[in-house]
C-alpha cells in the first residue's frame, strides 16, 4: 500500500485483514541459512550482546515483542500481535515522500536448542513478504546463547529482490535502507538489553 498521507490504523488494519490469506510473494522459502536463491540480494549483520542467561532472556523478550523495530524512521503495524507462525504484520515507512505499508507473515519460530548445536540456546523467527509488498523475500531475527563460552549474540539475515517497478527503480536506495535497518535494529537491541 502506498499513500501520500499517513494511513490511519483502521485503513492499515482493513488492508492487512484482506491480505491475511494471500500467498507469500516468493518461492525460495527458508533460505536465510545457507546459500541465497539466485537473483536475490543477501543482507546480514551479527553482533555480540554480552554474556549470560540474563542477557539472553532480555534479548529474547525484546525480539518476542518486536522491539527491534523501535526505530525513528520505521514503525511495525502492530507490535501487540504475537510472534507466532501465521501472524501478519507490516512495516510502515515514509520513503521519497510516499508512505508505504509492506506486509509480511511469520513463517517460522524456534525457541530452544539450536538444531545444529545443542549447546546453543536459540530464539528466532522469520517472516516472509506477502503479495502487496514492494520487495519479495525473507528475513530472520536470531538471538543465540552459546553456553560453551556464555556469549549471547544477535543476528539478522535477509534475502530480497524487487517485486514492483518502483522498487526496481529505487533499488540502490532500498538496499541502503535495508543495511541501515539491520545495523539500527541491532543497536536498538543492544540498548534494550544493556549491552556494553
Amino acid at each position: 500500500m502506498e499513500s501520500l498521507i499517513r494511513p490511519s490504523r483502521a485503513r492499515v488494519d482493513a488492508w492487512l485483514a484482506a491480505l491475511r490469506d494471500r500467498p507469500l510473494s516468493y518461492d525460495a522459502r527458508g533460505r536465510t541459512r545457507g546459500p541465497v536463491p539466485a537473483g536475490y540480494w543477501r543482507n546480514a549483520h551479527r553482533c555480540p550482546l554480552g554474556q549470560g542467561e540474563a542477557i539472553y532472556q532480555r534479548a529474547r523478550a525484546s525480539v518476542q515483542r518486536w522491539r527491534v523495530f523501535e526505530l525513528d524512521w520505521l514503525e511495525l503495524c502492530w507490535p501487540e500481535r504475537p510472534v507466532a507462525r501465521g501472524t501478519v504484520v507490516a512495516t510502515l515507512t515514509r520513503f521519497l515522500g510516499v508512505w508505504t505499508v509492506n506486509p509480511c507473515r511469520v513463517v517460522s519460530v524456534h525457541d530452544g536448542p539450536a538444531p545444529e548445536q545443542p549447546a546453543i540456546t536459540r530464539h528466532e523467527f522469520a517472516y516472509g513478504t506477502l503479495v502487496g509488498h514492494g520487495m519479495r523475500g525473507e528475513e530472520r531475527f536470531t538471538v543465540d546463547w552459546d553456553r560453551r563460552d556464555d556469549r549471547v549474540s544477535f543476528e539478522i539475515v535477509s534475502y530480497s529482490q524487487p517485486a514492483a517497478l518502483h522498487t526496481r527503480l529505487a533499488l540502490p536506495l532500498i538496499r541502503r535502507l535495508q543495511r541501515r535497518f539491520v545495523h539500527e535494529s541491532a543497536a536498538a537491541l543492544r540498548r534494550q538489553v544493556g549491552a556494553p
